[in-house]
């Protein structure tokens, strides 16, 4: 029997995850769906008659980037007791089982989960509204397009998540808020080195804002927006999996040293 994976093992593993904490994700699934309900309906309620793709994009966005950090974050917080710890790591299961189970609860189960959900209360939402008004809610999830809703939630959630896992095993506690305490300071430190870089080779007249594969330009007061050519896209797109990669890697081996 090998001791970095077996499908047996696995199975019971993820049997056990799913008895010990199926209550407390039912539990979390109800409160999600009744945050769905609220802000989706209190719009109809309102009397606007309709939902516009906007809101229901921003309650989509909302639930599932803020859920899913909170629920990714909290995954291994036994490890941050030693009392808990002891059992969660001396359980004969290895790291990459242990891995597994945890990643595919936290990024697979919960975008299910948190997708299905919102489109059940979406449908009915929509359904009394005006009709006129009303929208295809499926149109969220297509993933034709890079500029279509449901690949921008899909690629959200992928960075999210990955941070939220990576900082779920390296801090022992407060993992949530060491982890987005950590992305801002380098989402800070981004940008003021590109403005630091931007102002050096321009001489100070060109000013830039630049957020992943974007740019804002102000040259004496009048704004351009840049966005990149499809060789300089798909350099993104490559730097961009290669870094949410390394985050779930890194997690890994992280928690195989624990376990040792």
């Amino acid at each position: 029997m090998s001791n970095t994976f077996n499908l047996t093992r696995f199975l019971r593993y993820f049997k056990k995850h799913s008895i010990d904490n199926g209550k407390t994700y039912l539990l979390s699934t109800a409160v999600l769906t009744g945050i769905y309900v609220i802000a989706l309906f209190f719009v109809v309620a309102l009397g606007t008659g309709f939902l516009n793709i906007d809101w229901q994009m921003t309650v989509l966005l909302t639930c599932v980037l803020l859920g899913g950090g909170i629920f990714t974050s909290l995954t291994f917080a036994d490890l941050g007791d030693k009392k808990k710890a002891i059992p969660v790591l001396t359980l004969p299961v290895s790291a990459l089982e242990k891995y597994l189970v945890n990643w595919i609860y936290t990024y697979v189960i919960f975008l299910l989960v948190a997708l299905g959900t919102f489109y059940m209360v979406d449908i009915l939402a929509v359904k009394i509204s005006k009709p006129s008004y009303g929208h295809i809610p499926a149109r969220l999830l297509d993933l034709t397009s890079k500029e279509t809703p449901g690949i921008i939630v899909l690629t959200a959630f992928t960075l999210f998540h990955a941070l939220g896992f990576w900082g779920a095993i390296f801090f022992e506690k407060m993992h949530f808020i060491k982890t987005a305490f950590v992305f801002f300071v380098c989402l800070i430190g981004f940008n003021l080195l590109t403005r630091v870089l931007i102002s050096a080779i321009t001489s100070g007249n060109v000013t830039a804002e630049v957020f992943f594969q974007h740019a804002s330009v102000t040259d004496n007061g009048n704004r351009h927006y840049i966005s990149p050519t499809n060789p300089i896209n798909q350099i993104g797109i490559a730097i961009f999996i290669a870094a949410i990669l390394i985050l779930w890697v890194s997690a890994y081996f992280r928690l195989k040293e624990k376990q040792v």
